[in-house]
């Protein structure tokens, strides 16, 4: 797609209104009619496909696109059953992948290339050290690991038009999208009708800051109108330190790198990260943001260290998940750090307890 009408898709959803983008709004509302009628309601009517004989599957979904924070849940989850005893493999679409077939991570000698196994399975193997699994087609992947008895728990990454018998869907909303209005693709971020959150065994509300009432009673009577009325959690990232792309692994709190911060980054909602980089206090000096799943080329690199030295910056500031797509040959003498997140619940019902203790 147009770079250009990515990024009017992403200013006119995230509620910035312009003269440009209520043109790119006049296409849009019309055009959201029809995927409406043509697409959202045939995904909430497919068949499931039979129980895993072995392994417990979770599903972590979204009815969202772009920026919801399905990958860093799916994270969340594979870690804390590995930390509660249970052995664990993560399985992804492989979204932005330009090889097909079969491939995974398992440990640390294994090449990650993003064209193999997609940004957000090399993402995942960074996070959690978790063997990450991509396939054409993610069903089959699936019972081949269960098959195998490779793990207690399979985590799948985004099966919004795949179920299974006796699985536990995890929905994924942010907190943003909980207090707007239900708008489809493209004029809003819904890519089926809101009645899907109703499979959930549990609602995940991500960007949802701590608070000592819980779960508000505006997202659980949102929930509600939708048919939902199960166990909620709600989580926020936080971040953690940088580690560099170029110049080893640093520990130091992001505000111990001296100097101006040249931020970067492809996300669904690159506002989320700005939010991060202030909360931790590093001083930056410009910022140029790409199209979600962007796939970097050296030009790219080029142009934002032109862009660098003209704002006065030091050094450059991305994610994770565009950390793995840069080549290290790229890379000159400016240090290129990202920022490491980690996932915590603020409050509501326990995640992972919801998950492995087969409740509602």
């Amino acid at each position: 797609m147009n770079r250009h009408l990515v990024r009017a898709f992403e200013d006119w959803t995230a509620g910035k209104r312009s003269a440009g983008l209520y043109r790119y709004g006049v296409f849009a509302k019309p055009a959201s009619w029809l995927y409406y009628l043509s697409a959202a309601r045939s995904s909430l009517n497919r068949r499931p496909l039979p129980r895993l004989s072995r392994a417990r599957l979770v599903v972590v979904s979204s009815p969202l696109v772009g920026g919801v924070g399905k990958t860093p849940v799916a994270a969340y989850i594979a870690q804390a059953c590995r930390d509660r005893g249970l052995s664990a493999a993560i399985v992804t679409l492989g979204y932005g992948r330009t090889q097909r077939g079969t491939h995974a991570i398992q440990s640390d000698r294994d090449p990650i290339l993003v064209d193999r196994v997609g940004d957000e399975a090399a993402e995942l193997w960074r996070m959690t050290g978790i063997a990450v699994h991509v396939g054409d087609d993610p069903s089959i992947v699936i019972a081949e690991l269960d098959q195998r008895g490779v793990a207690e728990v399979i985590v799948f990454d985004d099966g919004i038009s795949r179920s299974w018998e006796g699985e536990r869907r995890v929905v994924v909303l942010s907190s943003f999208d909980l207090e707007q209005p239900v708008r489809y693709l493209p004029d809003g971020r819904w890519r089926v009708p809101p009645e899907f959150v109703a499979k959930a065994a549990c609602v995940v509300v991500t960007g949802s800051p701590a608070t000592p009432e819980g779960v508000p009673a505006d997202y659980r009577h949102r929930l509600a109108s939708w048919g939902y009325e199960g166990p909620v959690a709600c989580v926020h990232g936080r971040a953690t330190g940088l580690a560099g792309l170029n110049g080893g692994e640093s520990s130091n709190a992001p505000s111990d790198v001296k100097g101006r911060s040249f931020i970067f980054c492809g996300l669904g909602r690159p506002d989320r990260f700005l939010e991060h980089v202030r909360t931790a206090g590093i001083d930056c000096g410009g910022a140029r943001f790409f199209p979600d799943h962007h796939r970097y080329r050296r030009r790219d690199i080029d142009h934002l260290q032109k862009l660098r030295e003209r704002s006065g910056s030091s050094w450059f500031l991305t994610t994770l998940k565009d950390a793995v797509k840069i080549d290290h040959a790229w890379v000159g003498s400016t240090p290129i750090f990202w920022m490491g997140m980690r996932l915590e619940q603020t409050s509501g019902d326990d995640l992972v307890s919801v998950v492995l203790n087969d409740r509602r």
